[in-house]
């Protein structure tokens, strides 16, 4: 069994599945580690939606497309969100923000929590981490938080269980990789102080 830091220096980004459909079991244990991270002031106030109905994902693909489309993005945004409505109008039918996963898990919080990203976060990178000690790989995905506004989006989420009152904090997508999952990239210099 590898221990806690080999699982982190194994976990990477995956962006390619196969289509093979994940157990009901297997996504209650990724639900239940999200369930067990820390949480601003012990709140808890998240909720964790798992989709694995394929029409369901496809649905929400379509929403992602619109939504990106109908987004209107000034020069003064974040280049991640201006290359990612830029790649989804680009690819057209085939862009997935999902990669072909079988699961996507939403993470949202109450709009009132301060802590709200931050609990998220740790939540999903826990189910992570257990996602790669199962042997299946996993990605942070933000569209659902960049358009966490749109309308219709937000409609269909409500549909899905997301409470009205939440704001999407982040996904995960879950799966089998399709291939062999890569080695870790190089890390930057510098990027940590120690004081004293």
């Amino acid at each position: 069994m590898r221990s806690v830091r080999e699982i982190i220096l194994a976990r990477r980004s995956i962006r390619r599945y196969l289509p093979t459909p994940l157990s009901r079991e297997t996504v209650e244990e990724l639900l239940e580690a999200g369930r067990y991270a820390p949480s601003g002031h012990n709140k808890q106030a998240w909720r964790f939606t798992a989709i694995l109905d394929q029409k369901l994902l496809q649905e929400l693909n379509q929403l992602v497309r619109a939504g990106f489309a109908a987004l209107a993005l000034g020069e003064d945004a974040p280049k991640e969100l201006r290359d990612a409505k830029a790649k989804a109008e680009r690819q057209g039918e085939s862009y997935h923000f999902t990669y072909g996963a079988p699961c996507l898990i939403i993470a949202s919080n109450d709009t009132s929590d301060p802590n709200a990203q931050a609990s998220c976060a740790c939540a999903l990178e826990n189910m992570f981490l257990v996602a790669c000690e199962m042997g299946l790989g996993s990605c942070w995905v933000n569209q659902l938080h960049w358009l966490r506004d749109d309308l219709n989006l937000r409609k269909k989420l409500a549909e899905l269980g997301v409470p009205e009152a939440h704001t999407i904090c982040g996904s995960g997508v879950f799966g089998h990789p399709d291939g062999k999952v890569p080695g870790a990239p190089t890390r930057k210099e510098g990027t940590w102080s120690i004081i004293g």
